[in-house]
């Protein structure tokens, strides 16, 4: 009985957790259906919040383009995703190497940068990433992906971001430089594959 009052006494404590962090992400739910929408992030909390949302609709086999100016927040995004992804390794830019795979659960996620991309290597990164998306297998996240035309055909979801006008910065509202606008598009594909949450329950 003892270990029987020790459960019941931690589920108010989890069932708080789970509706916490479902009302999160609610405001971002409605927008991240849409075909198109923007949201703005009024900090880290929100892009955290923002990245759970995304996180439980991706799944293996989509192609989500990030794009934005430097600073704009697309890795800070993208370490966001993969750890509410179930991915525990440390996620960093792949800007030198290109490409970052990382073993998620329930799907490995393939993390791309495209700001150093040049022709002599374009080639070869299309086929190697044309056949890794046609398996339908992995999550692929990609930063600049403007950087990679080949990738256009791929992508289910495209994400700018911009951060809002910095004359609004400063030590009076130092929070306003972690805010972020982001515009979504929403990309038909020929294949359905599982979402995170159905591969989760399947």
């Amino acid at each position: 009985m003892r270990w029987r009052r020790r459960i019941m006494g931690a589920l108010p404590a989890v069932a708080l957790s789970i509706s916490r962090s479902l009302s999160m992400t609610k405001p971002f739910d409605d927008a991240l259906d849409c075909a198109r929408a923007t949201v703005s992030l009024a900090g880290l909390a929100d892009l955290d919040a923002f990245a759970r949302a995304l996180a439980m609709r991706l799944r293996p086999g989509d192609v989500v383009a990030l794009d934005g100016d430097l600073g704009a927040g697309k890795t800070t995004l993208v370490q966001a995703l993969a750890r509410h992804l179930g991915v525990s390794d440390g996620v960093v830019s792949p800007t030198f190497v290109l490409t970052h795979e990382y073993r998620g659960a329930p799907m490995p996620v393939l993390h791309a940068d495209f700001y150093r991309l040049e022709d002599e290597a374009a080639q070869s990164l299309a086929e190697e990433m044309t056949a890794v998306i046609a398996e339908g297998r992995t999550l692929v996240l990609v930063e600049w992906a403007k950087f990679g035309p080949f990738l256009a055909p791929f992508v289910t979801r495209s994400l700018a971001l911009s951060t809002p006008d910095q004359a609004a910065s400063g030590p009076e509202n130092p929070q306003q430089g972690e805010a972020r606008v982001i515009s979504l598009q929403r990309h038909k594909t020929s294949q359905e594959p599982q979402t995170l949450a159905e591969t989760q329950n399947g």
